[in-house]
């Protein structure tokens, strides 16, 4: 396995004032689908069912994605905080994308939440596009612009509000405060698998709501940590203790490079059949502790021409543009 590492920094003080900014930025609009499930019957997960049974072996282990992603800010739906950098684009390209989304905000016909935001866009956009690292400027048919760090990666994020369903693969089901007894999201059997998979044989970040609460967090997930130990008191399950790698949105539009990296934890028992000596394979599962009202809602992975297929919801805003000026 793989240490984590690559340059973290935990700013603290400044995810106390997220926190107490947001709550949540994901549309609330927006329905997850996905298999039905039985919740009363053992369930392993959609994902499992793709890639595989699910085995493990008592130890500690670590793995992380080989591309990291970027903070940035997540923009609420509410009020317009990416004006320079739309202004820039219009004047460049002579489209009314500034215009366009003053109207898009007026005509919503709801009354939109204070934690509506665009953290799916910055999550989508921070694993698909490099992270700017400096000033740019562009020259666009006799006229030139220089964007800022914040304003490119306003535009990168914009350009990333949208992407065709067959690049991107949802499991779990997202709770919009429909109510009942049980949350139907992610089992741990199922979550393990993701981080087998995506961090430990594919090295690529994936994105996940880090809780079930209604209110969604979109976060990119980078690394993580986890320990298997027998359970001292039931000889077929196994405890795991596992510490999430991620990356936190800014909570105002800056022009930064640092990276905001809470660690995640979360516990989960393991119910195995015993294989070879130290070898398990898993036939269900159970978040534990605190766990059980505090684990990740829904994952979401993104496939390989998810950035060919991103656009924006602002009619106004070309993301072919977007990426030809920005990630040259």
């Amino acid at each position: 396995m793989n240490a984590i590492g690559g340059g973290y920094r935990v700013p603290w003080q400044l995810l106390v004032g997220l926190a107490a900014a947001v709550s949540g930025c994901g549309a609330p609009s927006e329905r997850i689908e996905t298999p039905s499930t039985d919740l009363n019957k053992p369930v392993l997960g959609a994902f499992n069912e793709l890639h595989g049974p699910l085995y493990v072996e008592e130890g500690e282990y670590r793995a992380q994605a080989d591309r990291l992603p970027w903070s940035g800010y997540w923009y609420p739906l509410s009020r317009i905080d990416a004006r320079s950098a739309l202004e820039k684009y219009d004047y460049l390209t002579g489209h009314q994308a500034l215009n366009a989304e003053i109207a898009r905000i007026n005509n919503e016909g709801r009354p939109l939440l204070p934690w509506e935001g665009r953290c799916d866009a910055w999550a989508i956009a921070s694993i698909l596009t490099a992270e700017p690292r400096s000033l740019k400027e562009i020259r666009f048919r006799g006229r030139k612009a220089t964007f800022t760090i914040a304003e490119q990666k306003a535009l990168k994020i914009f350009s990333h509000e949208s992407i065709d369903p067959t690049d991107r693969s949802i499991f779990g089901v997202r709770n919009d405060g429909q109510g009942g007894e049980a949350f139907e999201d992610l089992s741990p059997a199922e979550f393990h698998r993701i981080i087998q998979v995506m961090l430990v044989e594919n090295r690529q970040a994936f994105i996940m709501d880090r809780d079930p609460m209604p209110p969604v967090w979109n976060t990119p997930v980078v690394g993580a940590r986890w320990s298997i130990t027998p359970d001292p008191k039931r000889t077929e399950w196994m405890q795991v203790h596992a510490w999430i790698y991620t990356v936190f949105p800014y909570d105002s539009d800056l022009d930064s490079n640092d990276r905001i990296a809470p660690v995640l934890e979360y516990h989960y028992d393991l119910k195995v059949q015993h294989l070879d000596p130290g070898r398990f394979r898993v036939i269900d599962s159970q978040w534990t502790g605190r766990s059980i009202w505090s684990h990740p809602d829904f994952v979401t992975i993104l496939g390989e021409s998810s950035e060919v297929s991103a656009r924006s919801l602002n009619p106004e805003i070309d993301s072919t543009w977007i990426r030809e000026h920005l990630d040259l």
